[in-house]
């Protein structure tokens, strides 16, 4: 008899955490579409920088990324998001010979200025006097640098940040979606797999990339509390 309460007493109980699961499954279902798209984001991206680089060429993912999402048993929420690799870059590589190195695109996709220097003496701030100034005896010496031809740009690694880039939107724009309390993360991990590749020796050494970032943070940058930029740089930026 008393077994038999116990269990009707533990069945509303049993519902609500069956309610909960899957409204659990439901938000993580719909965060893996959106980092699908984000991925899909960076591919369009590297898509029109590879035509300013190399026109009538082709980068492709080599087969669809696969994301899978978790809710960890401390409610923690993790997306494993695997990307393979890119084909047709040894025909672009080849085709970057015969044309000059368009500027870099910025994390946005627009085109980035020169890069700022690093302060050095001679500059705004300094006192002393740099050697090489020109005086009345002296002449600034040539740039050592200056005529050095210019490595062409690397797919994989602009591929690379776009992705970077495009993930860490979807986490600021669109974990939204997703019911996360105080004291919980968001972790995101970027996998780069192999499919073209299969020889053992030639495995991709690419380290997965991991961005987290905690509920409460967030909550903040939902609220108004903190800017998009301020979020951004708390999100953890880590490889393994």
């Amino acid at each position: 008899m008393s077994a038999g309460v116990s269990a009707k007493r533990l069945e509303p109980q049993a519902q609500a955490s069956d309610v909960q699961l899957e409204k659990t499954r439901a938000e993580v279902r719909t965060f893996e579409m959106v980092l699908l798209r984000s991925i899909e984001t960076a591919g369009q991206k590297l898509a029109a920088w590879a035509q300013q680089q190399v026109p009538d060429t082709i980068l492709s993912p080599a087969a669809d990324p696969v994301v899978n999402g978790l809710a960890l048993p401390d409610s923690n929420l993790v997306f494993m998001v695997r990307i393979p690799e890119l084909s047709g870059v040894t025909v672009f590589r080849s085709g970057q010979r015969f044309y000059p190195p368009a500027p870099p695109p910025s994390a946005s996709g627009t085109t980035a200025g020169p890069a700022r220097p690093v302060s050095t003496p001679g500059q705004v701030g300094d006192t002393k006097p740099p050697e090489g100034k020109v005086t009345s005896t002296t002449v600034i010496p040539d740039d050592p640098m200056k005529g050095a031809p210019i490595d062409p740009p690397n797919p994989n690694a602009m591929y690379s940040d776009f992705v970077r880039f495009s993930l860490m939107d979807a986490i600021l724009d669109s974990s939204g979606v997703l019911t996360l309390k105080e004291g919980q993360w968001l972790t995101v991990v970027a996998i780069p797999i192999d499919v073209l590749v299969t020889n053992p020796y030639y495995r991709n050494q690419s380290r997965k990339l991991v961005l987290s970032m905690k509920a409460e943070d967030l909550a903040d940058l939902r609220a108004g509390k903190i800017t998009r930029d301020e979020a951004k740089l708390k999100i953890v930026d880590t490889r393994f």
